[in-house]
């Protein structure tokens, strides 16, 4: 049965060592029968928590 496989880069380099290294292990997975999805975090658009507490239900916190 098929694996789904996420890969999450988070190397600012696209052609770096670390997409060198996902890219065998794509070869192999894939080889092996496995579906293997890759997202460069470098090129999306994420905003992490800061703990500024304006995401959360409490808006009374500073």
């Amino acid at each position: 049965m098929a694996k789904k496989i996420i890969i999450l880069n988070g190397s600012p380099r696209l052609n770096g060592n670390t997409s060198a290294l996902t890219e065998q292990f794509t070869k192999g997975a894939e080889e092996a029968g496995n579906i293997v999805t890759e997202f460069h975090l470098s090129d999306m658009n994420i905003h992490g928590c800061l703990g500024c507490w304006h995401g959360g239900k409490d808006a009374a916190h500073p």
